[in-house]
């Protein structure tokens, strides 16, 4: 729903000045649909966030999925502190959301913090299966599902969702099934992006 999205950057942009979270940016300087200016305007409220920007276009993750995971995997360490080794296997399972299918991929055990990966359109959790086992290693749960229509997950009542507020809430949703009473952090990129 990008067309309202703009309304919400106000209160987006008054949560970063605020309260200072940590931000880690991985852009493509050529994307075409979400041009370097988007990545750079961050930085006026977050001046101390970490930013990369690549030499890629709209799908850094397809084109420089390695690059960008060690940046993924060395902001996290920063963040928590921790990493135990555990195994990357990666597991393929299908919850019910909503009454209709999902399927996900999750690798790493399931008392450690959990990070839900969000792919971007039109793909799917595939684009994180490089990634899942590298955050099982650092002592992450990751859970990358396919969102709703996309790829092995049934669409909601066999409608798409259209705007990003529903991705989001179905997304909620997943993870009150998935990892109930915690608070996981979204990751996402595209459409992703925007939902977490």
């Amino acid at each position: 729903d990008y067309q309202f999205n703009l309304d919400g950057y106000p209160g987006f942009q008054e949560y970063f000045r605020t309260h200072q979270p940590p931000l880690l940016v991985t852009w493509g300087k050529n994307d075409e649909i979400f041009g370097a200016a988007g990545a750079e305007a961050f930085r006026r409220d977050l001046p101390d966030g970490e930013y990369h920007l690549l030499d890629t276009g709209h799908f850094a993750l397809e084109t420089h999925g390695e690059e960008i995971s060690g940046y993924i995997r060395d902001f996290l360490l920063r963040l928590e502190g921790h990493g135990c080794p555990v195994t990357g296997r990666i597991h393929h399972r299908y919850a019910t959301v909503d009454g209709q299918r999902l399927f996900y991929r999750e690798a790493g055990p399931p008392d450690t913090p959990t990070l839900v990966l969000l792919h971007g359109f039109p793909s799917s959790s595939s684009m994180f299966r490089g990634l899942l086992p590298l955050l099982a290693e650092r002592g992450y749960r990751g859970l990358a599902l396919d969102l709703p229509g996309h790829s092995r997950s049934y669409p909601v009542d066999w409608e798409p969702h259209r705007t990003i507020n529903q991705h989001a809430e179905y997304v909620h949703r997943f993870a009150q099934t998935v990892c109930p009473g915690e608070k996981p952090v979204m990751i996402g990129c595209s459409i992703g992006g925007c939902t977490a």
